[in-house]
């Protein structure tokens, strides 16, 4: 069957549990030790969980999954990929969870009527990806599309891999195709001769000390060809995450022992790893920005808009 979950209704963040890397301990930064001491040591809810006791009779009735199957289904996103909402409860809306990443999609952006929910939800339905004749169960549509390009998207199938319902799933809502930062690369593009304009994305993961290396490492041979290609006048940084709801922390990756889990730490010591490897680069131009597209509580919580003042104010 289906594996399902409720999240209550949110537009952003979470809360997720602290860590204080290695690297950014040398320094004192805008938040004292006794409370970074304090925060890494606080007992707070990881994005990703879900409260599997508290469905309603319904959902229960629904749903006869194996209690080992649903705790390794614990770590995932508490948001819809598509419309980044949860829901209130089992009535308003239903996420299905993929188990090749930590996304999950709601039946609402699935476009699925109260019957056909009921249908997708019997034991021998899979929500999953058929990719010759191979079923990956509960694959959400960003896999699908990543395993089958280009194909129509049916999602659910039964044990003898045939399909349920008799029509596509038509998704309610756009997928990602690009963002504010590409979408500013591509404007300005015409604009610059040859390479004279250079985007560059990278997808970091600091969430304990053992990955600060591998990090800088990665970036460092990335400065290295940007050296021999130009001295770069102008240089945007531009970074995109969520951040805690209580402290207004970024979220830095994902706990080393479980990869679902997100961590984060104060924004000061965040900003100080991501950058400091891009030192030389914002040095040598004449003109540097940052553009951080973050949650509201980064500037809402006072330590945490503190802290980004003296991270960029050097």
């Amino acid at each position: 069957m289906a594996y399902t979950k409720n999240t209550a209704k949110k537009s952003n963040g979470g809360s997720v549990p602290h860590v204080l890397l290695k690297l950014s301990s040398t320094q004192i930064s805008g938040v004292d030790r006794q409370r970074r001491k304090a925060l890494t040591a606080s007992k707070v809810t990881p994005v990703g969980g879900g409260d599997f006791e508290k469905r309603d009779a319904h959902h229960k009735a629904l749903t006869t999954a194996k209690a080992g199957d649903l705790e390794k289904r614990s770590g995932h996103n508490e948001y819809c990929i598509l419309c980044r909402d949860g829901a209130d409860s089992y009535g308003d809306n239903t996420l299905f969870m993929c188990t090749l990443c930590p996304r999950v999609v709601c039946r609402l952006c699935l476009q699925l009527p109260p019957d056909i929910e009921t249908k997708v939800l019997q034991e021998d339905v899979s929500f999953c990806s058929n990719k010759y004749n191979t079923v990956v169960h509960d694959a959400c549509i960003c896999c699908h599309i990543k395993m089958e390009p280009g194909s129509a998207y049916f999602g659910f199938y039964n044990a003898n891999c045939l399909l349920v319902l008799d029509r596509f799933l038509p998704i309610n809502g756009a997928l990602k195709v690009s963002d504010p930062f590409e979408f500013a690369h591509a404007f300005l593009k015409p604009y610059y001769a040859g390479d004279g304009i250079k985007y560059l994305e990278v997808y970091y993961d600091i969430g304990t000390d053992a990955k600060l290396c591998p990090y800088h490492s990665k970036i460092w041979q990335i400065i290295k060809g940007l050296k021999n290609s130009f001295v770069w006048e102008h240089v945007i940084i531009g970074m995109s995450t969520h951040t805690n709801d209580n402290y207004g922390d970024p979220f830095t990756g994902y706990e080393d022992d479980n990869s679902k889990v997100y961590v984060s730490t104060p924004v000061n010591d965040f900003l100080e790893i991501i950058l400091k490897p891009w030192q030389s680069i914002i040095n040598s131009a004449q003109e540097s920005y940052l553009w951080m597209l973050c949650c509201g509580s980064l500037v809402t919580n006072l330590d945490s808009f503190h802290g980004l003042q003296e991270a960029v104010v050097w």
